[in-house]
């Protein structure tokens, strides 16, 4: 798991550092969580590649942009667990040029979820009951989501934009096959 965020980590490096790459690289940070009731963080980036800009009657201009990106993020269950995921997407974008920048964007998520049980007890052999810290168990992500969001009208904090996005992770590997969680992200883009 170290090595994959750190993969991610210096993929973005290099990518960020390329002047060419400069107005289709994105960065985002999110609120992420089950709902309300368990917080979460995501930080992620997308690179747009194959633009396409279409022409539409009455002055309507919409881009089409295909999109490969990378997450990682976390969850906190109060008395559960904690859920660490790191995760590469591919996506399809659609902008509204002549509408602020609204834009809606499809994309699916695969990678790998470890979560983490804080306080834990096993029996040994000789019936003691023993404190064992952190356990946890690794499962296959997949997470297909639908984002919408716009420009805003005055930059905050760097932000150019901000977006909501419902998504189901697919968790394969699970006690009784796989389990779907829905999480709901909004944050800003960079």
């Amino acid at each position: 798991m170290t090595k994959l965020i750190h993969s991610a980590i210096c993929a973005l490096t290099v990518f960020s550092t390329q002047a060419q790459f400069k107005d289709q690289l994105s960065f985002q940070a999110a609120y992420s969580g089950g709902m309300f009731l368990h917080p979460g963080l995501t930080l992620g980036a997308d690179l747009a590649f194959g633009e396409r800009v279409k022409q539409k009657p009455r002055e309507r201009t919409i881009r089409h942009d295909y999109l490969v990106g990378a997450d990682v993020g976390g969850y906190y269950h109060k008395r559960y667990h904690t859920g660490v995921w790191g995760q590469g997407r591919i996506g399809w974008r659609r902008t509204k040029l002549h509408r602020i920048g609204h834009y809606r964007t499809v994309s699916l998520g695969v990678g790998y979820l470890g979560t983490f049980i804080a306080n834990s007890y096993a029996v040994d052999d000789e019936d003691n009951v023993r404190y064992r810290s952190a356990v946890g168990y690794g499962h296959f992500l997949l997470a297909p989501s639908v984002e919408w969001g716009a420009d805003l009208q005055k930059p905050f904090l760097g932000a150019d934009a901000w977006f909501i996005c419902p998504k189901v992770q697919l968790q394969f590997n699970y006690f009784q096959g796989p389990n779907k969680y829905f999480l709901f992200e909004t944050g800003l883009r960079f």
